[in-house]
C-alpha cells in the first residue's frame, strides 16, 4: 500500500536540497582607500546612529 503524502514529502524535500547549494559567490573585496588609508568615511557620524536597515524607494517605468 503507498502512502498518499509520499510525493508530495519527496517533492519537498528535494525543493529544499535544491536550495541548499555548495558554490559560494565571493563578494567583492573592501576597496583598498578603506582599509590601508586607514580612512574612516563615516566617522563623523555618531554611534548612536550606526545601524544598517534603511528603507529604500525606487521608480520604474517597467511594465509588469
Amino acid at each position: 500500500m503507498k502512502h498518499p503524502l509520499l510525493p508530495l514529502t519527496t517533492l519537498v524535500l528535494l525543493g529544499l536540497l535544491a536550495g541548499c547549494g555548495v558554490k559560494v559567490q565571493p563578494l567583492m573585496p573592501t576597496p583598498v582607500l578603506f582599509t590601508d588609508a586607514g580612512f574612516d568615511p563615516l566617522a563623523h557620524v555618531p554611534q548612536e546612529e550606526h545601524w544598517n536597515a534603511r528603507r529604500v524607494y525606487f521608480a520604474t517605468t517597467r511594465a509588469r
